[in-house]
């Protein structure tokens, strides 16, 4: 419909231009329509968005909205569209089924019921942080993480059940427990947001064994020297270089900090050689 109008506003976001039209913008973005309200006098053609969350990227999928361009809502776009959408003030005050309340619709009822989804939220919030943080976005995946590994667990623990000869229910130890699907999942967070998501899991009762497991396959992928982290005999350790960096320091005090309490959660040669590295 606008195909064959002039642009009459030019939108700039990290250096980078868009050349559009008012009226879909003002008639859904709170922010652009005080904008241009404010320079009704001196007819405004040119507006900066500074420090848009998501940049030139988030701007372009809003601006396709406010034109009725179907786009699709994945976990991949749900957070930059949900700090977007705070940003520009597209909410329903201005319109109704507005950008945010549509992105806020599919993280809550669809990302928060699979764990998969909410990691890959969590990783794209990581350059978002810390709207990302504000609008709840990461509390409430990291919350559907921790309560979805602890539901898998106890769904776990009912299958192991079995009746004894006597009639007398029991749990049947020598049937095999396989490693949490979601630990390979969880290693590929930037540290400080693993923390929490352990931390998360912690409170909710998470076995402390699965703890130790993620933890040790954490450290492992995410330290330089990768192939030192098993010994001959396959325990896992750590095995930091002269001169490690801040990263590879931080990873390990924050991996320590999140050991469980418990005994033989975690092998000793992987406890050796965190104490080595502090």
């Amino acid at each position: 419909i606008f195909r064959d109008v002039p642009s009459d506003i030019t939108i700039e976001v990290d250096g980078v231009t868009f050349a559009l039209h008012k009226f879909p913008l003002v008639s859904r973005s709170g922010r652009i329509r005080k904008l241009v309200a404010e320079h009704r006098d001196s007819d405004i053609s040119r507006i900066e968005l500074l420090s848009l969350p998501g940049g030139a990227e988030s701007f372009e999928l809003a601006a396709k909205f406010c034109y009725g361009v179907n786009f699709e809502i994945i976990s991949a776009n749900v957070a930059q569209l949900c700090c977007v959408s705070d940003y520009l003030e597209m909410n329903e005050e201005y319109s109704k089924e507005n950008l945010g309340s549509r992105a806020e619709e599919y993280l809550d009822s669809i990302v928060c019921k699979n764990l998969e989804m909410c990691v890959e939220v969590l990783q794209h919030c990581e350059n978002l942080i810390p709207l990302a943080d504000e609008l709840k976005i990461v509390g409430r995946c990291i919350d559907a993480i921790a309560s979805k590994a602890c539901v898998e667990q106890i769904a776990s623990s009912f299958s192991r059940l079995e009746y004894s000869s006597s009639g007398r229910l029991h749990m049947n130890r020598q049937a095999k427990c396989g490693r949490d699907w979601w630990i390979e999942d969880l290693s590929v967070l930037r540290i400080d947001l693993y923390q929490l998501v352990i931390t998360a899991m912690k409170c909710r009762g998470v076995r402390p064994e699965s703890i130790g497991a993620s933890l040790v396959n954490y450290a492992q992928k995410e330290l330089t020297k990768k192939s030192s982290l098993w010994n001959q005999s396959s325990q896992p350790k750590v095995d930091l270089v002269s001169g490690s960096s801040g990263h590879e320091r931080l990873v390990v005090e924050t991996i320590v900090s999140l050991l469980p309490v418990e005994k033989f959660t975690v092998p000793i040669n992987f406890l050796l050689g965190c104490c080595e590295a502090l």
